[in-house]
């Protein structure tokens, strides 16, 4: 993912938040006049009475018509439907009863309050996952920010540890990148900065996951793979990187190189210990001349 898809994902989901924001609330009031009826025996809504009031009201509205395909992914949008349905369901009976001047029966009540409740626990839910998800990415590269990093990399770390199945890390900084900035300037510089990671991410796998881990370094996570496949891995992207060029607007061609530090999951390790390794490895190549890779 490169700076442009990012933020237009980032409005997406956004935008999604937005509605699902007032989708809630006019949610909520429709229940609060619901109760408010059967609590002061007004007529209550046509609609509710209808088989089909969760595809009518602003929650429906929103969830059939409004949402966007991206949301698909979250497992809370899939339970949304069946709760939600149900939760009318109850209503509908509880509306029924209140319209045929009968007592409403405490356990359909319990049981449309109960639906309720957790339809507005899975939407809260969904809306922080949301959150998470349009604040996880760097704005510049589209790497993954170091906060979502370190959820990503916990699952892989506990799947290593229950499966005995390797994993590396790479360390990965751009040499003398203060050189560039000081005689380019900051816009380069980040030019720079953006495309290295494009040309990480374009040769690396679905399942690798790179993380801006500060200015000019980066961390790359490779589930899977071993010390020696991640050296060949690593080697490629140093050599791939050196052919890289950015052209400045005085048509001045920049080009960097990277060095990078790998250490690989052991058993009894923390994935902090193994960063740290990979770390002393990136200080190794960096003293014996940059532009190289040490495991």
């Amino acid at each position: 993912m490169d700076g442009h898809e990012y933020l237009n994902l980032n409005q997406e989901l956004y935008a999604a938040v937005v509605v699902l924001e007032q989708a809630i609330e006019m949610h909520t009031e429709w229940l609060g006049k619901l109760h408010e009826n059967l609590i002061c025996k007004q007529p209550v809504s046509a609609d509710i009475l209808h088989e089909n009031a969760h595809q009518l009201c602003s929650l429906g509205q929103w969830y059939y018509r409004q949402a966007p395909p991206l949301l698909r992914k979250y497992e809370e949008f899939d339970k949304i439907e069946s709760i939600h349905r149900l939760m009318h369901d109850y209503a509908r009976g509880v509306a029924l009863n209140h319209l045929n001047q009968l007592n409403i029966d405490p356990v359909d009540y319990r049981r449309f309050i109960t639906a309720q409740h957790e339809l507005l626990h899975i939407l809260s839910n969904l809306k922080e996952k949301i959150l998470l998800s349009a604040n996880s990415f760097d704005e510049l590269t589209g790497a993954v920010r170091r906060e979502a990093f370190s959820l990503l990399s916990s699952n892989t770390h506990a799947e290593a540890e229950r499966y005995k199945q390797a994993y590396s890390v790479a360390m990965i900084d751009i040499d003398h990148f203060k050189n560039v900035n000081d005689s380019y300037g900051h816009i380069v510089g980040d030019e720079v900065i953006k495309a290295v990671a494009q040309d990480i991410n374009s040769r690396t796998r679905k399942t690798d996951i790179l993380c801006r881990f500060g200015g000019e370094e980066f961390l790359l996570l490779l589930p899977k793979t071993t010390l020696d496949q991640s050296k060949l891995v690593m080697t490629k992207l140093r050599s791939s990187i050196n052919n890289v060029v950015i052209i400045t607007n005085d048509k001045r061609p920049v080009s960097v190189t990277v060095s990078a530090g790998l250490a690989q999951w052991e058993e009894g390790l923390g994935f902090d210990e193994i960063v740290e390794k990979a770390d002393q490895k990136l200080f190794s190549a960096k003293q014996q001349g940059r532009d190289r890779v040490e495991a």
